[in-house]
C-alpha cells in the first residue's frame, strides 16, 4: 500500500487531500454555435501535491429553448488551466425532443465528472464553457436562469 506525505503525516492513495466547491449564480446565455465562458464559474485552485489527481463535479443548471419542436441539446465543458476535459465534440451530451407542439423548453440539472492530473503544485484556473445544440429558430441555452445556483466541486486525491 503506497503511502504519501503532506508534511504532517502520510496518507494512503485515495485519500482526499482536499475538497473546494465554487458556487455561482450569474446568468449566462448563449444563441451562438461556440462555446461560451459561463459567467461567475471561474475560480483558482492550488493542488498540494504534484502527484494527486483532481476530480472535478459539476452540477449546472440549464434551461434549453428553441421555438420548434425538431429537439435541443446543449453540452456542458470543464475547462482545466485553459483547456477542456473530456470535452465532448457533439453539441448534445444533454439533449430533449418534443414531439408535440409548437415550441420546446427544458429545464434540469446537468450533472458531469471529469479527472486530470494535477503535474504541479501551481494555481490554476477551472471554469465552464457551454453551447447550446441548435441555434436556429430562437435556440437558446441558459445557465441559472431565475437566480439558479450552479456548482464545482474540486477533490484532490492522493495517488
Amino acid at each position: 500500500m503506497a503511502l504519501t506525505t503532506l508534511g504532517y503525516g502520510a496518507m494512503q492513495v485515495g485519500t482526499v487531500i482536499q475538497t473546494v466547491i465554487h458556487a455561482f449564480t450569474d446568468t449566462t446565455t448563449n444563441s451562438t454555435d461556440s462555446d461560451a465562458d459561463l459567467t461567475g464559474s471561474s475560480f483558482s485552485f492550488t493542488p498540494k501535491l504534484a502527484s494527486s489527481l483532481l476530480l472535478i463535479s459539476i452540477n449546472v443548471s440549464i434551461r434549453m429553448a428553441r421555438n420548434s419542436n425538431t429537439g435541443q441539446g446543449c453540452t456542458i465543458n470543464v475547462v482545466h488551466d485553459g483547456t477542456a476535459i473530456q470535452e465532448t465534440p457533439q453539441d448534445y451530451e444533454f439533449y430533449c425532443y418534443e414531439a408535440g407542439g409548437s415550441a420546446i423548453i427544458f429545464k434540469e440539472r446537468l450533472n458531469k465528472e471529469v479527472s486530470v492530473s494535477a503535474s504541479s503544485t501551481s494555481a490554476r484556473t477551472i471554469k465552464l464553457q457551454g453551447r447550446p445544440f441548435a441555434t436556429g429558430d430562437s435556440g437558446t441555452l441558459i445557465v441559472n436562469n431565475a437566480s439558479m445556483t450552479s456548482t464545482i466541486k474540486v477533490q484532490e486525491i492522493a495517488q
